[in-house]
């Protein structure tokens, strides 16, 4: 055997074990019981779409929103979702949901390979993506939306880095009808290929008119046709139930007010509410070492003269407003709203300034598709922190590239590695891989929102969930209109719609008004008085360590009209002492 073919057979070796080492860390991190409520919503409504052919024009789940006009953005998401519970039940939903990441996974890994990155980069840039990411792996119609971003960008390298063969863009339209139907945040894509077809043809420009770094220029040809896939893609997520009104409702969310302040996910990423995560921690290593990466990816070799010397000398400067922006970010880590305006909003024009002076100073050089990209997350994930995991996910090309860039230039300057030394590095990563992902297995490590919490390791549901209320009100047939905490009435409507419709739920179908009554009435007994006056309601759940349910318990335990029936370590149900009521949902008044 020749010495090239034992060293392609010794990286083929480390290459493998450190593929499985990282597999291994993808199911670490994403099979583990059950604990979104959401889900339960989208598998009722994929039941009905699959029972009665029809998708749902009007609100069918809730009677304070009754008839009201629904547009069920993830209504083809929760038809798959719902396909695989029948065939495997909740645990089929968990294992799905693992593979969904293991593809996404696999489409950046190529897009990484594509851009020629060394593997030994790759996979620790992979652990901390895995880490930022993960607390978003949820069994929802929102995972297809990672899926099909990894494949963008997939396609996107493929096409520049392989000859710029427009083949791998033809299919992103195709795609794009899926993902509309799927989930509403396809939104992302068709930014994503507004951004591209951007670059694109800033990188036109600069060859044509500037002289500079002309191998990273598009034909024209090319910069008309990218610029042509997002209206493309506008009239394929136009073949849906709802016609163009799935495009502009995502937009309506997000102009109501209440929603955008009292529902978590929808708060920046920088809101003390989700900067005290450990997910936000990792963000912020993220985000340095991305924006950092870029001042160091290329030389300023095409620059000559004054014009290398202003280059070097502003970079100088970029470097050192890079460390400061470092440290008022991590700065943001659990911050505290009593400690004032965060240093990193006062300095806000500060910021956008380095931003515009980073283009300015480095126009000649910069890879202008790799900005796009992480400018365009990074705005998404200060906005909203749902777009924390996109934004990881997308760059995380971008990031491995600069890395890698990096290293060649320092690689440039030493001496010679031997050949055994890059096998070597990869295995390293394997064991590494491998040991984090037996570490989190073992301890459930980080997960929910603050860093003391664990996520339940295991199969089935998680205790957060109130099964053992809900399996209580079924068997004892309690029926009627049911005010419940936002994961007790999505199991009630999977479970018992139609006989129950809730009060409220986690979908986006609810006014402004309906918000406000609903979490009021939690607040105290007059308010409750009055929601009770105006909404008949026959039973209530109450998840007492979700929300404080002081005020709502001193009314009950005043009004003769309500009796405690169940109670357990999370929940309470309180139904009408009414004989009517009693009679017709079978109901008793003992545990």
């Amino acid at each position: 055997m020749s010495s090239s073919s034992g060293r392609s057979l010794l990286r083929a070796a480390a290459t493998s074990f450190a593929c499985t080492g990282l597999v291994a860390l993808i199911a670490a991190l994403t099979i583990f019981k059950m604990s979104n409520n959401d889900i339960w919503i989208h598998l009722k409504l994929g039941e009905v779409i699959l029972d009665t052919g029809r998708v749902p024009h009007n609100e069918p789940f809730s009677f304070t929103a009754s008839g009201r006009e629904y547009f069920a953005h993830g209504w083809l998401g929760g038809v798959l979702l719902e396909l695989v519970y029948r065939a495997a039940g909740v645990n089929g939903l968990i294992f799905a949901k693992a593979l969904i990441v293991l593809a996404a996974c696999a489409a950046l890994y190529l897009a990484c390979r594509l851009l020629r990155v060394r593997e030994w980069i790759i996979y620790p840039v992979f652990a901390l993506m895995l880490f930022t990411a993960s607390a978003r792996f949820v069994e929802r119609p929102l995972i297809f939306t990672d899926l099909f971003l990894t494949i963008y960008l997939l396609c996107y390298f493929a096409y520049r880095e392989c000859g710029r063969q427009r083949a791998w863009l033809y299919v992103i339209p195709f795609i794009h009808l899926f993902w509309a139907n799927i989930h509403g945040a396809h939104h992302y894509g068709l930014a994503l290929l507004v951004v591209l077809a951007a670059a694109e043809t800033a990188a036109y420009a600069r060859a044509k008119w500037l002289g500079l770094a002309a191998t990273d220029a598009p034909p024209a040809r090319d910069v008309a046709f990218l610029w042509a896939l997002p209206p493309a893609c506008v009239l394929a997520a136009l073949v849906n139930p709802y016609g163009y009104h799935l495009l502009v409702y995502p937009f309506t969310v997000l102009r109501r007010e209440v929603v955008m302040r009292m529902v978590y996910e929808w708060q920046p990423a920088i809101h003390p509410s989700f900067a005290a995560s450990s997910m936000f921690l990792y963000y912020v290593v993220w985000n340095v070492v991305l924006l950092g990466s870029f001042l160091a990816v290329r030389g300023h070799d095409e620059l000559a003269g004054i014009a290398r010397i202003a280059a070097r000398t502003a970079n100088a400067l970029l470097a050192l407003l890079w460390l400061g922006f470092a440290w008022e970010f991590a700065m943001v880590y659990q911050s505290s709203p009593a400690d004032g305006p965060l240093t990193l909003v006062r300095h806000e024009w500060l910021w956008y300034g380095a931003a515009a002076l980073a283009l300015i100073a480095n126009l000649h050089r910069l890879e202008f598709q790799h900005v796009a990209i992480t400018a365009l997350f990074f705005a998404s994930s200060m906005l909203h922190n749902r777009g924390v995991t996109e934004a990881v996910l997308a760059t995380l090309p971008t990031l491995a590239h600069n890395l890698n860039v990096v290293a060649n230039r320092f690689a440039a300057r030493a001496y010679r590695n031997p050949p055994w030394r890059e096998p070597a590095l990869i295995a390293a990563m394997g064991a590494a891989l491998f040991a984090l992902a037996l570490y989190t297995w073992r301890n459930s490590y980080y997960f929910r929102f603050t860093p003391p919490s664990k996520r339940e390791a295991g199969l089935g549901v998680a205790s957060n969930m109130p099964t053992g209320a809900v399996n209580y009100i079924a068997v004892n047939r309690i029926t009627g209109r049911a005010y419940s905490s936002f994961p007790g009435a999505a199991m009630l409507i999977h479970r018992m719609w139609p006989q129950v419709t809730v009060a409220m739920d986690s979908r986006d179908v609810y006014s402004d008004d309906l918000f406000l009554e609903y979490f009021r009435a939690q607040s105290r007994p007059e308010y409750l008085a009055a929601y009770l006056r105006k909404w008949p309601v026959d039973f209530f759940l109450i998840d007492y360590r979700l929300t404080d349910v002081t005020a709502m318990v001193r009314y009950f335990d005043r009004s003769p009209d309500w009796a405690l029936v169940y109670f357990d370590d999370r929940s309470l149900v309180y139904v009408r002492t009414s004989p009517a009521f009693r009679r017709s949902s079978g109901a008793t008044t003992t545990n």
